[in-house]
């Protein structure tokens, strides 16, 4: 570690000393702090959260599904529910975001995304999605923000319950959990299985996951915890369709480009945790973990096998609640038959953080984090944010961030690109305007605007076997609004997405980004009805996208789709039935040159019993 990161932490430290005596609440906190932390780092209108209720009235069958919630998030799928899920935020490509599980950074693959897929939302008590960079937080390949998975975790009353789902296409789905404790051991447990012969041909799919918690705490010795999660999936790889999209009914677009294409793929996180006692004047969280991703895919008449790993250690110390220091060392891991080979990088961290109360409701928070990774230079992210409450129901706030993004184990050892050993980590400035306002009438409404200028911007050129370059610079502008209305009859939620995002090669003129549609928007409502009935509707809009820079390649049409669930609750049994995409829009989010369009499911239904203990 250079000499760098004792200067920062030293003056950052000292500023908060005039505050460190106030007993309140740490209104930016370090990574690996409880998920009420993170949400209160958010902006004004920079957070948001998808809780289990809310996401089970659409009745998702997976993680991308339910993430159709939130219009900031840009989802490409290798098809129909069940196949590949990749998950941008504000404009930034899904090796952008970092995807956790309870706050512990997930491995990704060799192109540093996270495939969703593997991940079943029935395990999810809540999903954070925290839009804007973050790697004053959470370190390289944030620039996006994070998508955070909530388990349902040890705390909490005993009980146990059971799921299942079908649907069409021959899809299945089963889930339960268990939860209990005696004394100070406190553990939880779920686990469950989903399959399905497919919408198109060969894009069936068979899987299983688990998780695990176990929580030892006392009020004098602290908390000591152990967690595992894991996933595995074999599914076929149907390759797009050769049917152009003009020509589909909702049944010639079933035919896939591959018969027998197809892939197995296991996810897993072990993780062991120390948190000292509450009250003391330093509180001090020890974590450690180990992520692997390992995919075999069949294709191409031989079969290659990819592993990644990402191992993980951090110690947070918080002092009078004001104010933290952190610690980190992560080591990630590439072990390739396909030739990428086998390479490893790692990263030593430092940071630190506080917040100021500069007058009467108004606030200063500020940190920085230092990384020392093997492969590049030192890299510095400061993050300062002001945030003013000027009267009751009203947050107000302006922050400015600063991100990098390191080269992925693809970019650099491509085996069918020219090496290019003169590629650059990707930098970016990020700035947010936000603003929240909440009424005791039902009434509630948050807005944002932010603008990113990236420097050094990676992209991949498709006509030189995707080999990785440094783009000039990029910028994207968007503007986020959200209006909630609720009473005792119904509840709306409306969200919309607006974006611009644009890149310039060195010596060319700006071009509109690939796969960045200017408008997505959600419209969900419940309506609650007589006989313990509630009825869903949940619209989704979004605009049309190009594959390639320039609004050039593959054009991706606009599209509508509406879905509607009704779902009835008694006592300890809900039962739930629904529509999905009732207008058969048919439509895809994702296309390529070779492989054509990328077909999603027509109209389909869907039917789930629930039973709570």
């Amino acid at each position: 570690m250079t000499r760098k990161i004792p200067h920062i932490i030293l003056t950052i430290f000292l500023s908060a000393a005039a505050a460190a005596a106030q007993e309140q609440s740490v209104y930016l906190s370090l990574e690996g702090a409880p998920a009420s932390a993170l949400e209160a780092a958010a902006p004004a209108a920079g957070q948001f959260a998808i809780k289990q209720r809310d996401a089970a009235l659409k009745m998702p069958q997976t993680l991308g599904e339910t993430l159709e919630l939130d219009p900031e998030v840009s989802l490409r799928r290798g098809g129909a529910p069940g196949l590949m899920e990749l998950a941008g935020l504000r404009g930034f490509a899904s090796k952008n975001t970092a995807v956790m599980f309870n706050g512990k950074r997930l491995a990704p693959d060799v192109t540093g995304t996270t495939d969703l897929s593997l991940l079943n939302p029935a395990g999810a008590d809540k999903i954070q999605v925290f839009g804007g960079a973050v790697s004053p937080l959470y370190g390289a390949n944030a620039e996006g923000g994070v998508i955070n998975i909530v388990p349902a975790g040890a705390a909490g009353p005993a009980g146990a319950s059971a799921s299942g789902m079908a649907a069409d296409f021959g899809t299945g789905a089963a889930y339960v959990r268990v939860r209990g404790g005696a004394g100070p051991l406190r553990a939880a447990v779920s686990g469950g299985r989903r399959y399905s012969g497919g919408f198109q041909q060969n894009g069936w799919y068979s899987g299983a996951d688990m998780s695990a918690q176990a929580v030892l705490a006392g009020r004098e010795t602290g908390a000591f915890s152990l967690e595992a999660a894991g996933s595995s999936q074999t599914n076929g790889i149907p390759g797009g369709t050769p049917v152009p999209i003009a020509e589909w009914d909702g049944k010639k677009e079933r035919q896939a480009n591959s018969l027998t294409d197809r892939q197995s793929a296991a996810r897993s996180l072990l993780a062991a945790g120390y948190s000292s006692p509450e009250g003391a004047p330093v509180s001090l969280r020890a974590e450690a973990w180990t992520s692997q991703y390992d995919i075999c895919a069949w294709q191409y008449g031989g079969a290659n096998r990819t592993k990644t790993s990402l191992n993980s250690g951090r110690l947070t110390a918080a002092f009078s609640r004001r104010s933290a220091l952190m610690i980190q060392y992560e080591d990630s891991s590439l072990e390739d038959s396909s030739g990428y080979g086998n390479h490893s990088i790692t990263s030593k961290s430092a940071a630190a953080e506080t917040r100021l109360d500069l007058a009467r409701n108004l606030e200063l928070a500020a940190g920085a984090r230092l990384e020392s990774p093997n492969r590049w230079a030192d890299q510095l992210s400061p993050r300062a944010m002001l945030v003013w409450r000027p009267a009751a129901g009203w947050k107000l706030s302006l922050s400015a961030v600063r991100a990098w993004q390191a080269p992925t184990f693809a970019d650099m050892y491509n085996p069918w690109a020219p090496a290019n050993p003169g590629l650059k980590p990707e930098h970016s400035w990020q700035y947010d305007a936000g603003a929240q306002w909440e009424t005791l009438s039902g009434w509630a409404a948050k807005a944002s605007v932010y603008y990113s200028a990236i420097a050094d911007k990676i992209a991949l050129d498709p006509n030189n076997g995707y080999a990785a370059y440094n783009l000039d610079e990029g910028r994207i502008l968007g503007f986020q609004p959200q209006l909630v209305w609720k009473n005792a009859a119904s509840r709306h939620v409306l969200s919309c997405a607006l974006l611009r995002s644009e890149v310039r090669p060195a010596g060319l003129q700006w071009k509109t980004a690939n796969f960045a549609p200017s408008a997505r928007a959600t419209y969900s409502g419940e309506f609650y009805l007589p006989l313990s009935l509630t009825l869903g509707v949940f619209l989704r809009h979004a605009g049309k996208q190009y594959t390639d820079l320039g609004r050039t390649g593959v054009r991706l049409p606009a599209f509508t789709t509406a879905d509607i669930t009704l779902r009835r609750e008694t006592g300890a049994v809900s039962v739930s039935v629904s529509a999905q995409n009732i207008s058969d829009e048919h439509y895809a989010e994702n296309a390529d040159s070779f492989n054509g369009y990328y077909p999603m499911p027509g109209r389909a239904f869907r039917a789930a019993l629930s039973v709570f203990l």
